[in-house]
């Protein structure tokens, strides 16, 4: 398997869905199952394959169990109110149209009168039987897939659905100058000639042409165009989604995990089954919500960056592989540059028409810290409007700023691969009169016009320790640490408490856990972020290591399990890995998490 469809396969295995409110047993709620291929013996690594033994023994669990496989007609039934969905239901998803499809799940599939969803590349199946077709830039024989006449015999029995899987976008295309390939239907193509990326326009027309080809071939040899469509490598985002409804497939099935309801039709969200693990213990771990723990590490790209490529490209390595050394679950990556440390963006570290480009970095830091470590959670942090263009701060209060900022958040969604947003407006207000309120609705716009072309994305706000701290009884300060939780995925509180000495520290850290406990979600859905540093009147200071990790020792102790730091010197190992990886890392942690 290709490297590029391996990670992200392999890594969406422990994508979870933060906040869901959709659980299995609530009424109309359904699970999807995605797999691929199926042989006897597994003898194509490069494929991901169960084998039929496996197959059989998962069918017959759900059998045993009271799971009930349903089609897409029934959850459209269901969505019309024409009837429920039985308990325990389960839509089965298989990817690619290999050959098994015929010879291997269709018989199971009448066996135990299960209905399915199928895949299909087009272009793939438009190759001749004697010829070859690519696969992950790796050539497979076209024989090893279904031919058309297998393909209507399914079809005609009613218990298979044949989705488009694309024309020809089951492959990377080359995004960023250092040589990344990544999404087809998510990527502007970096064109290494012109040293430019492709234009709106042009990815649209070529995303387009890919989803009118796909339904015009399954049209050609079904006499059906499909209805849903299933996106390879599971990305997508509100583009692509917006063109393949005009196309006919408003339901689509991407490669996040969770439970669905019927109001997730546009995004389906579906679990790769794995072939290494007890089918019983795998439904277990979908049916209960694992024991919360975060570990985040916060990435500041002013350190990475160099004007040298080579030592640019050595920091990030660093970087990375302290990343894979702590076993963390998450990262925040600053998208922007401040060279001058007066708390606003002056330059970015992605193309952008509004603001100088320190580097084009954002792109390729993301992605190796991606691909090389299996790390889906990628977090890009940036301001609200916190941005310093021409000399002068914007402003969310002036009409031209906000077209601004929109724009820019736009073209972040477009140059970078990321899971989602942490919004930051703390580095320059007073920390005593932040509110949480007057920037909610205009986050939503940026997330908004971030998700034109990266797909869902998830929210994260960053909280000064006032907000959760202040006492005053005014509405439209004292509650806004509830708000902040109502209204993003998650937060992140900064527990920085200004002071030297460590048992000042402790004390008002305990002060800062109690106020979060008091909040029924608040310890499950804030990050504590740790100072590894303080400042005095002077200078700058190190925050000794031991300290560090008493207080994350304090914060385990207290059900306090998210958690992370900020500086992290990763290039003078401060704080010193060897030390406060016993404590950081999730390897350690007591329950299994990743």
């Amino acid at each position: 398997m290709d490297r590029f469809l391996k990670v992200f396969l392999l890594a969406s295995l422990f994508v979870s869905v933060v906040n869901a409110e959709v659980k299995l047993g609530d009424k109309n709620s359904f699970i999807s199952l995605c797999y691929h291929n199926v042989a006897d013996k597994m003898t194509d690594k490069s494929i991901m394959t169960v084998t039929t033994d496996q197959l059989i023994s998962h069918f017959k669990w759900l059998k045993q169990n009271d799971y009930h496989p349903v089609s897409i007609d029934d959850i459209l039934q269901a969505k019309e109110g024409k009837k429920d969905l039985p308990k325990n239901a389960v839509l089965l998803t298989f990817d690619d149209g290999y050959k098994s499809f015929y010879t291997r799940i269709y018989p199971l599939l009448k066996i135990y009168g299960f209905p399915a969803v199928f895949g299909l590349v087009s272009n793939w199946q438009e190759i001749a039987m004697d010829g070859m077709f690519d696969y992950g830039g790796k050539p497979k024989p076209r024989e090893m897939l279904l031919s058309w006449d297998e393909v209507r015999e399914m079809v005609d029995s009613g218990l298979v659905e044949i989705t488009s899987h694309s024309y020809d976008a089951h492959k990377g295309v080359p995004s960023n100058p250092q040589g990344n390939s990544a999404a087809f239907y998510t990527t502007l193509i970096y064109d290494k000639n012109s040293t430019t990326y492709e234009s709106e326009t042009d990815y649209t027309k070529r995303v387009s042409e890919d989803l009118r080809r796909s339904t015009d071939v399954l049209n050609k040899h079904l006499g059906v165009r499909p209805r849903a469509i299933v996106w390879p490598y599971g990305a997508y985002n509100r583009l692509t989604s917006e063109m393949a409804a005009e196309y006919g497939m408003p339901i689509a099935l991407t490669l996040n995990m969770g439970v669905n309801g019927l109001d997730d039709l546009g995004h389906i969200k579906r679990t790769l089954v794995p072939h290494d693990v007890k089918f019983e213990h795998f439904f277990y771990s979908l049916k209960h919500d694992p024991m919360y723990a975060k570990r985040a590490m916060f990435i500041n790209l002013d350190q990475v960056y160099n004007p040298d490529p080579k030592i640019e490209e050595k920091n990030l390595g660093k970087v990375i592989e302290r990343v894979k050394r702590y076993g963390i679950t998450e990262v925040y990556m600053k998208g922007y540059s401040d060279a001058d440390y007066n708390g606003l963006a002056d330059a970015l570290y992605f193309p952008n028409p509004h603001m100088p480009m320190r580097s084009d970095l954002l792109n390729r830091a993301a992605w190796q810290t991606y691909t090389r470590s299996g790390l889906l959670n990628i977090y890009v942090w940036m301001p609200v409007d916190g941005f310093e263009i021409k000399g002068k701060k914007t402003s969310i209060y002036d009409d031209h700023d906000r077209s601004v900022i929109k724009d820019i958040y736009k073209h972040m969604g477009m140059q970078a691969f990321f899971k989602g947003v942490l919004f930051d407006n703390t580095l320059f207000k007073d920390d005593m009169i932040e509110s949480v309120d007057y920037s909610v609705d205009f986050t939503k716009e940026l997330t908004r016009q971030a998700e034109m072309y990266s797909g869902l994305l998830e929210t994260v706000r960053v909280l000064n320790p006032s907000v959760v701290l202040r006492e005053d009884n005014s509405t439209s300060q004292s509650d806004s640490y509830s708000k902040a939780l109502d209204a993003y995925d998650h937060t992140v509180i900064k527990a920085f408490a200004y002071t030297p000495k460590a048992k000042e520290s402790q004390r008002w850290l305990e002060g800062l856990v109690q106020k979060v406990s008091e909040n029924p979600d608040g310890l499950k859905r804030s990050t504590f972020m740790l100072p590894s540093m303080y400042a005095d009147a002077k200078q700058s200071r190190r925050i000794d290591t031991d300290r560090l990790i008493d207080q994350m020792k304090y914060l385990e102790l207290n059900r306090a399990t998210n958690f992370g730091y900020y500086p992290d010197d990763y290039l003078n190992d401060h704080p010193k890995s060897s030390e406060i990886r016993k404590v950081f890392s999730l390897e350690t942690f007591p329950y299994k998490v990743r």
